[in-house]
């Protein structure tokens, strides 16, 4: 093996065998390729509602009973737009409620910054009109199916003779649905409440107004619908929904009247009774839409009715009082007798202090927080126990205790979940409400509930694939008991029912059965409900067989809907509108030394916050997750890593300490915090991104290592002790910095110049050909500084090439500076008016004769000697010299980047330097699978792997190089040929006489360096190389050309030889030879402008290879 091979033939033969193998890799890799069927999910969808039967409910409900199967396939298609409505209701006040916090955000920001940002607000504002429009046929379409179902329900009291109709009922029905919707109504009065958006859209019609000309029906539209968004904006919209309502009345008899008032009457008996058995924790499940329902139904019935008993009243009052603050939806504080009061004002009549009643009873709460935090930890963690252990046993050898245990399970995590839920609102917004702090101790309760809501569901996530098998014969179990209860039912009816009654009942319990047969689901279990709405359960089967087929029924009802009534307890959006929560979090975790298991709990809290919220446009939404990251960020992981490396600096300096440390003594002033914890948090998903402490605080460490090492190199050891006792004592695991110490012949710092480069390409004068640059002054030693490709390749060796694009910035910022200097010099308007009379001149040339030469040497000449005359500075400096100066610096900076990337090169070709050569073509280093096959030791395996990738690596930057000039052109370009810089379109023409006051400067600048003068400058192909880039730039190297200025030069100097060897003739001619002095003033002459003609050559030539380093 030739170790001393050429590197660049060897890495050249890499690169072809490397093309080789991906050639194949790639054909076997789209051979191998199938198409996907979906992408995998985190875990198995609770989705527990079973697939419907392949049958209409047109059928489904079939019965011998004709008339009844079509009040029921009425009622079932009513209850089904009723959900729909509810479902599509909810998600347009969320929108509404974030859109109107937007808006308060940007008048609070205008009010505290002083600036006007009404246009703002008004776009913000614009926003919601398609979700107020939406919202509009949406109150349009509640209020129509509102109005049907009383309808509907009149109509079936008007049937009490074909139909046995009774007002009592203890199933779900039809008036939940409008119970609900009239909810969503009063949702959007309390949203609009505030005024903004009648506000806003006042404004916007004021707008509108004032930039319409001329009529147009689109424009009246607009105009009608804003004015029926501004009727709906006043906050009435419940008023409306009850008037129509009310209206009803009119179109009913007084019989069915009062059938429809006995059933609402029953209905409001049977709510207020089942909220009297709650406790104090009520749940979001059901039990806070309970209490709302009940109000609206007892607003509508004492407005329809006006009958309402004190004593029913008095209650409601009491279970106000008892649970004096809802969240309605998103922050919303809602309480009942506030609503009573604006309804029934004449019912309720006492000035109570509603605030006051809040308060007391977020100060109950407070006080038994403790407490209760205490209770449901326990209550979570026995039941995660409890489904662990259930899962454990599987789905074999089930028997009628585990399933009914396996069922009372997962309805309680829904309970506890709820509950907790509620608590956690309750206080936060309160909290917020009465302006509040929140203590340490409620802090770290609500935390602590936060954990419990995230476990409950982390618990149904992880095992929801055991919870998905099982949950068929839990429904299985159900139905079976189900069944039992309704056979019971049809043999009481048959032995014990009336005789007009039997037929009627017997054919409820009938369809009752079919629908139990089969599949469980949301619409079979709604159309059970409804079907035994058609009978009196109580009076008909008894006292005991409802209550157990309400409870079995309940209970498929709350697993049908799992995965939605889990996101429903379990939502976590209150962190969004609270997010000091979040902020309290994060400082605490640092200081409590927070478990790693908690911190992911809360993690996966934040994560789901605005999981369903895919509002982009909304600023609050939209910077909801960098506010996460940049807090976490702040108050922890950058704190972590300050307090990691003054543990770090304490250890290593232990030795100086002069007092011995006792890690048991409590008392001791110094303190050494433990954040092993912390540091093993796996990394948490915000926003679909992970944010890793360990990678992080491991990041923070060997950037603070590598830059103190750069800093100053004699300290390396200091530091490698320290990233040695990170690795031991946190397992934090660094990069090691590769920095040698500095070479000898390293020469001036690449950071030095780097730092100084507005310097630097003033006092250094660049070599195109030998790629080096020599210092123009020389110092009183008679020493002067020279750059080369190995100072430059010893100094990256030093620094790494992480400076690389450090640098890169650095001449930017620099040619950025110098390009606006020079376009500023082209724009003045003597040297933009004669560039504009040469091009003139120029034109008028080539009109005349086509075949003469473009530019002549005297238009030059005279160009040069009027800019030259225009200004001059100190050091007898012209000003065409100070614009030859300027194009050289820039010129001179482009060939540092130029000599960095050679460096770079020379860099990866000694390493790969030592890299053999391949036995074959289609061989290459795999000193891996050799070290695996020789059974080597797994720490070897590792090394052979690195060690294969940085040879690849080192081949690949070999071959790529770096597109640095082609990046400086795109830059630029769009700013020098933007029309705006006209001015720059004559800089072509300005070349001649800029090259003619090159060679003179070097001519004199060579025949000084004989003289040994201070100055030192013997080349200068800067100039070449920002003579040619700025061409680039404007792109007028075809311009320039068309110049024929080489041809120009060439027959000037051909036509100066020709002139000298006639005079010499003439002489030789005359017999003049004895005049010494004419001869010597000649030779003179010759050697003069054989000198011009040998710069311009060499200015020729570097001109055409700059030309190939700025090629598109």
């Amino acid at each position: 093996m030739n170790f001393l091979r050429n590197p660049d033939d060897q890495a050249a033969d890499d690169l072809i065998k490397e093309y080789g193998r991906f050639i194949r890799n790639y054909q076997e890799m789209t051979s191998n390729l199938t198409i996907g069927k979906s992408a995998p999910t985190q875990y198995i969808q609770l989705i527990c509602d079973q697939n419907p039967e392949n049958i209409s409910m047109i059928e489904l409900l079939d019965s011998e009973n004709k008339l009844m199967t079509k009040v029921l396939i009425v009622f079932f298609h009513l209850n089904k737009e009723a959900r729909k409505l509810t479902k599509h209701s909810k998600v347009i006040a969320n929108k509404l409620i974030i859109i109107e916090d937007e808006i308060i955000s940007v008048n609070e920001l205008a009010g505290s910054s002083g600036e006007n940002l009404q246009d703002n607000a008004l776009v913000k504002f614009s926003y919601a009109l398609e979700d107020l429009v939406d919202m509009k046929f949406v109150i349009q379409n509640t209020i129509y199916l509102s109005v049907n179902i009383f309808q509907q329900y009149c109509a079936l009291f008007s049937m009490d003779k074909l139909l046995h109709i009774t007002p009592t009922t203890q199933f779900p029905s039809n008036l939940d649905d409008v119970l609900l919707l009239f909810r969503n109504l009063m949702v959007f009065d309390l949203i609009f409440k505030s005024g903004v958006y009648k506000m806003y859209l006042e404004q916007y019609s004021n707008m509108l107004f004032e930039q319409q000309m001329e009529e147009d029906d689109r424009y009246l539209n607009l105009q009608n619908t804003l004015h029926e968004l501004d009727l709906l904006l006043d906050g009435n919209i419940l008023q409306i929904a009850l008037d129509n309502i009310i209206a009803i009345k009119e179109r009913v008899k007084a019989k069915n009247l009062k059938l429809l008032e006995n059933f609402m009457l029953s209905y409001i008996k049977n709510l207020i009774y089942g909220i009297n058995l709650m406790g104090n924790n009520i749940s979001e499940l059901s039990d806070t839409e309970d209490i709302i329902k009940l109000n609206i139904a007892v607003v509508m019935y004492q407005k329809m009715f006006d009958n309402l008993d004190p004593k029913h009243f008095r209650l409601i009052i009491d279970i106000n009082y008892k649970y004096p603050a809802i969240i309605i939806q998103g922050n919303i504080i809602w309480n009942g007798n506030e609503f009573l009061k604006m309804y029934l004002s004449s019912l309720e009549k006492t000035n109570v202090d509603i605030d006051k009643y809040q308060q007391n009873y977020l100060k109950q709460r407070v006080n038994e927080l403790q407490k209760e935090t205490l209770h449901y930890t326990s209550q979570v963690l026995l039941w995660i126990l409890q489904i662990h252990q259930q899962a454990k046993y599987g789905n074999n050898n089930l028997n009628e205790a585990m399933l009914q245990s396996r069922c009372e399970l997962y309805f309680q995590g829904l309970t506890l979940a709820g509950e907790m839920n509620f608590l956690i609102k309750s206080l936060v917004n309160l909290h917020a409400k009465f302006g509040q702090l929140l203590s340490k101790q409620v802090v770290s309760a609500i935390y602590k509930l936060i954990e419990n809501l995230r476990l409950i569901k982390s618990t149904y996530e992880d095992k929801s694939i055991f919870i998905v098998d099982s949950i068929a014969f839990v429904f299985q179990y159900l139905q079976f008991h189900a069944l039992n209860v309704v056979g019971l039912c049809k043999k009481k009816v048959m032995m014990e029912g009336k005789k007009e009654r039997k037929f009627d009942l017997s054919t409820t319990l009938v369809l009752v059965e079919k629908l139990l047969y089969g599949t469980v689901s949301i619409n079979n279990l709604s159309a059970i409900g409804l079907s035994l709405n058609l009978t009196e359960p109580f009076k008909d089967f008894g006292n005991e067989y409802p209550i157990r087929l309400l409870k079995l029924l309940d209970h498929m009802m709350n697993l049908c809907r799992l995965e939605e009534n889990i996101e429903k307890v379990c939502d976590s959006t209150f962190l969004f509108w609270h997010q000091n929560l979040i902020d309290s979090n994060f400082k605490q975790q640092l200081e409590a030394s927070i478990d790693e298991r908690r911190i992911n709990l809360m993690f996966e809290s934040i994560d789901d916050c605005l999981k369903n919220c895919n509002y982009e446009q909304m600023d609050n939404v939209k910077n909801f997750h960098p506010f996460v990251e940049s807090n976490f960020t702040e108050n922890v992981i950058r704190k972590l890593c300050n307090s990691i490396e003054i543990n770090l600096r304490l250890d290593f300096h232990s030795n100086l300490q002069v007092e011995k440390f006792n890690p048991f003594d409590t008392n001791s002033k110094i303190i050494i915090e433990d954040h092993r914890e912390l540091i093993k948090l796996k990394p948490a998903v915000i926003n679909h991104e992970y944010v890793s402490v360990q990678d992080d605080v491991e990041f923070y460490l060997s950037k603070m290592f590598y830059n103190l090492t750069t800093i100053s190199l004699k300290d390396w050891r200091t530091y490698e002790e320290m990233r040695r006792l990170a690795q031991t004592k946190y397992l934090l695991y660094t990069v090691d910095d590769h920095l040698p110490t500095q070479t000898l012949d390293q020469g001036i710092d690449v950071l030095q110049i780097m730092r100084n480069i507005h310097l630097f390409v003033l006092r250094f004068t660049y070599n195109l050909n030998n790629q080096i640059f020599v210092e123009s002054l020389a110092n009183n030693n008679q020493h002067f500084n020279t750059i080369g490709i190995k100072n430059i390749a010893n100094s990256l060796s030093t620094h790494g090439f992480g400076i690389i694009n450090t640098t890169i910035n650095f001449v930017y910022q620099f040619l950025r500076k110098k390009l606006s200097i020079f376009s500023q010099v082209i724009y003045d308007e003597k040297i933009k008016s004669r560039l504009s009379r040469e091009m003139k001149i120029l034109r008028e040339n080539i009109a005349i004769d086509k075949n003469s030469e473009v530019y002549s040497f005297d238009r030059a000449h005279a160009l040069h000697d009027y800019i030259k005359n225009l200004e001059s500075f100190e050091g007898n400096q012209t000003l065409m010299d100070k614009i030859r100066t300027l194009i050289s610096t820039i010129g001179n900076a482009l060939g540092y980047i130029r000599m960095i990337k050679s460096g770079i090169n020379h860099v990866n070709s000694n390493s790969i330097s030592f890299i053999p050569k391949t036995l074959s073509d289609d061989e290459q280093l795999e000193l891996m699978n050799m070290c695996q096959n020789s059974n080597l030791s797994q720490h070897t395996v590792d090394a052979s792997k690195y060690l294969e990738k940085d040879v690849a690596q080192a081949t690949k930057k070999i071959a790529e190089g770096s597109l640095y000039f082609k990046m400086l052109i795109s830059t630029f370009s769009p700013y020098f040929r933007n029309p705006k810089n006209a001015h720059l379109k004559n800089f072509y023409i300005f070349i001649p006489a800029l090259t003619i006051n090159y060679i003179k400067y070097i001519l004199k600048s060579k025949d000084r360096l004989k003289k040994n003068q201070d100055e030192i400058v013997f080349t200068d192909d800067g100039f070449s190389m920002g003579l040619v880039y700025i061409l680039r730039l404007l792109d007028q190297l075809s311009e320039y050309s068309s110049l024929n200025w080489t041809r120009t030069i060439r027959s000037k100097i051909k036509a100066d030889k020709e002139k000298i060897l006639k005079q010499r003739q003439e002489l030789e001619k005359a017999n003049k030879n004895n005049d010494e002095k004419l001869l010597q003033t000649l030779l003179l002459s010759e050697m003069r402008i054989n000198a011009f003609q040998t710069e311009f050559e060499l200015l020729l030539y570097n001109i055409n290879s700059c030309k190939i380093f700025f090629q598109s």
